[in-house]
């Protein structure tokens, strides 16, 4: 009885695990989507995505570059493209993935505890205790 408690706990702990991986993947897409459309200017980015002013310093000027806010690069321009994606293309295709996978494994998981749940109906979870 324990130990079939202990089982069947544990394959629902999976299933949850597995599925708030996949909640995890699915919001990293979301931001990958928003960025790459950022990116083809489909919808304009934050106020906080500022360009930065390339201008070098001079070499006795250099001490002032440390007193000035850095600004970082502008979120509209990709700062690499390989085959025409950019890195938060990939991270889209990954992310959506992944996604996909882990979704598919917390739903698989899932009706295979409860389907080893109804094949076995005199052991109890640990949600029915």
């Amino acid at each position: 009885g324990a130990i079939g408690a202990f089982i069947f706990k544990a394959r629902y702990m999976v299933a949850a695990s597995v599925g708030a991986l996949s909640l995890v993947y699915m919001v990293s897409a979301m931001l990958a989507f928003y960025h790459t459309g950022i990116e083809h200017k489909f919808w304009p980015g934050p106020d906080s995505c500022a360009v930065a002013q390339s201008a070098a310093p001079l070499i006795g000027d250099a001490l002032s570059v440390f007193e000035e806010p850095l600004e970082g690069p502008a979120c509209s321009e990709a700062a690499w493209r390989l085959f025409g994606i950019s890195m938060a293309g990939y991270n889209l295709i990954v992310s959506a993935a992944l996604f996909a996978l882990t979704f598919g494994a917390a739903i698989d998981a899932s009706r295979r505890a409860k389907r080893e749940q109804r094949q076995s109906p005199t052991k109890k979870t640990a949600l029915e205790t």
